[in-house]
């Protein structure tokens, strides 16, 4: 009697990962999904997204291919995964209605990335609105390949805080030693949040696009050159949004597009910006995760804080922002201009360098104060090398902008740098012209505001 032959199994598909090994082990994407193909007798070093067949799973044989079949196939199978979910909108309003289309189409981009296991470096701003996004963007992530079985190896998700709006030379090198193309034989994903969308960061967005594909999800007022070098690109002020669109609420709504979403973080997010959306439900959240942005955390790490320390860290901040409210109140002067008053505020020494609360969070104080009496308000915060403006939203609605009042500045001034949203803005200079600079900030102010109707 014969033995019936055995069936050898062929593997037919396309390199998405390897090893770091002069002989790796592969993932294949096939038609019907991923298969890992070690090789047992055999001997190569395939590119990622050649074409190869293997006699097996522990393969004696590998070798390339060519086969436009299979590749349709395979095209097939990401085509139907990477379809985005339909979802409703957390602010549906004309601007989010008509973000709607950019927003799908960048989870599917970013869907069909995963599905080839490309990895992810989220960078994310130091603030509420950043955290929230990165928070919101990486959940999302680990859900969509969870959802879909991809086989993410270890490593291939990592997330780092960016204290800064610039996304500089530095960053760039930085990300690329730590997670650079030559490190998986193809360029991982660089998401950007809530930063690095300004002309400040055309360099290092440049830079970091030799080994990274860029996604930026921003608010802020952005370059064009900046866009030019994202292969994805969302900003609510593309669609007749504004600063209010915060990023966590365009983050939530990429996020339920992928896979999830979390309306709690998208909902902080509005509270700290300050946003015209914003339910004014306050929620402990968004003030802590302020608070904790100085001490450089992980996305892990601050989920785990809301989990488990809320109240504590809340009543932490609450003190601490208060005492430096009570502070820079005791200089702040206000003085009538037309029908509005304008506000400067001494920040200098209000608060510690690096530590909560930020001078911005106390002048959001400051404004809130001034603006129970008069709500035509505008308010300049200043120290040496810096000066921040709030615009109550009544002035911001009859023409006044604090990005206008930078613009001047600039203009008049070499070596001044900054800009932001129209009702919160900032910019920065050389320490010792800080007087000069001052003085000409408040006379613009001033015939603006005189001119105000």
């Amino acid at each position: 009697m014969h033995k019936p032959f055995s069936v050898i199994k062929v593997i037919r598909g396309k390199i998405v990962a390897k090893t770091m090994s002069t002989n790796p082990a592969y993932t294949l994407l096939t038609p019907e999904g991923w298969v890992g193909v070690k090789q047992e007798s055999s001997e190569s070093d395939f590119a990622i997204g050649s074409m190869v067949e293997a006699d097996a799973e522990n393969a004696s044989s590998i070798k390339k291919i060519e086969s436009p079949d299979l590749e349709r196939k395979i095209e097939g199978f990401v085509e139907k995964n990477a379809k985005p979910h339909s979802a409703s909108l957390l602010v549906d309003d004309d601007a989010m209605r008509k973000f709607t289309p950019a927003l799908e189409k960048a989870a599917e981009a970013i869907a069909r990335r995963l599905l080839q296991l490309t990895p992810v470096l989220i960078r994310f701003n130091d603030d509420c609105d950043g955290i929230s996004a990165g928070v919101l963007v990486k959940n999302s992530v680990e859900k969509f390949v969870g959802e879909k079985n991809v086989p993410f190896p270890k490593g291939f998700l990592k997330n780092k805080q960016c204290n800064s709006a610039v996304y500089g030379s530095g960053e760039a090198v930085f990300d690329t030693e730590a997670m650079g193309a030559t490190q998986f034989g193809r360029k991982p994903l660089l998401f950007l949040l809530d930063f690095g969308a300004n002309e400040e960061s055309v360099e290092g967005l440049a830079l970091a696009k030799e080994n990274f594909d860029i996604a930026v999800i921003d608010h802020h007022v952005y370059s064009e050159n900046a866009k030019e070098l994202a292969s994805v690109f969302l900003n609510p002020l593309e669609f007749g949004g504004t600063s209010s669109h915060t990023t966590g609420l365009v983050a939530h709504e990429f996020a339920q597009r992928l896979s999830q979403g979390n309306e709690n973080y998208a909902r902080y997010s509005l509270q700290s910006d300050k946003s015209v959306f914003w339910d004014k439900a306050e929620r402990k959240e968004a003030l802590v995760l302020d608070f904790l942005a100085g001490q450089n955390l992980s996305l892990e790490r601050y989920e785990r804080a809301l989990e488990k320390e809320t109240q504590f860290h809340y009543l932490e901040a609450n003190a601490k922002l208060n005492a430096a409210f009570e502070k820079a109140l005791v200089s702040a002067k206000s003085e009538s201009a037309g029908k509005a008053i304008l506000v400067s505020a001494n920040l200098e020494g209000v608060t510690a360098k690096n530590e909560f609360p930020p001078k911005g969070k106390v002048l959001n104080k400051i404004q809130e104060h001034f603006e129970k009496q008069n709500e035509l308000a505008a308010s300049v915060g200043f120290d040496s090398t810096t000066i921040q403006f709030r615009v109550s939203k009544p002035l911001h609605a009859k023409g006044f902008k604090a990005t206008e009042i930078i613009g001047m500045v600039k203009k008049e001034f070499s070596g001044v740098n900054g800009g932001g949203h129209e009702q919160a803005a900032a910019m920065r200079f050389e320490k010792g012209h800080s007087r000069i600079i001052l003085e000409k900030t408040l006379e613009f102010c001033r015939a603006k505001l005189t001119a105000v109707p």
